[in-house]
């Protein structure tokens, strides 16, 4: 594999005899659900969470958070969290959110992008996203769905977006 030592395994994958009904995080990654399952069957690490290598690592597979909401909004290409303003328009309010578009954290360096799917009765926001985070004291890893309070969203500046 080119650039091993900047690849780091999903730290939800602990048994290589196991299947896992999740598509992992890969940094850079883009990988559609079939070529994900192509990929594995050619010898792929599946993920890679390393975000300090230099950008998509070769034979990996996976999405990260911008190639989740690429995929999903069907885009040709991987497009980076600094790009989707520039395919999307800003919404006034998070209460205008439909199903389907993003909730943006555009900031130098660390950027994040997450696909609105519904409010539920608890007034959280439910996404779905690509993360590396830690639920719960579990690393997640992998495309989950997560459900975000109003004040959450907005003392961590993110902004809501729907695409053209």
């Amino acid at each position: 594999m080119q650039a091993i030592q900047y690849w780091q395994r999903p730290r939800f994958i602990t048994n290589y005899n196991t299947n896992y009904y999740q598509v992992p995080y890969c940094w850079g990654g883009f990988s559609s659900l079939s070529g994900f399952d192509n990929e594995i069957q050619q010898g792929y690490e599946a993920g890679n969470v390393n975000t300090n290598a230099p950008g998509y690592i070769d034979k990996t597979t996976g999405v990260d958070c911008s190639g989740f909401v690429s995929r999903c909004w069907e885009l040709s290409r991987h497009y980076h969290t600094s790009e989707f303003p520039k395919i999307a328009r800003q919404l006034n309010s998070y209460y205008e959110l439909q199903q389907g578009d993003i909730l943006l954290k555009n900031s130098s360096g660390s950027g994040h992008v997450r696909l609105f799917y519904t409010s539920n009765s608890s007034g959280q926001f439910v996404v779905y996203e690509s993360t590396i985070s830690i639920v719960n004291g579990n690393y997640t890893d992998r495309v989950i769905s997560m459900g975000y309070t109003f004040n959450e969203l907005v003392s961590n500046g993110y902004q809501a977006y729907s695409p053209y």
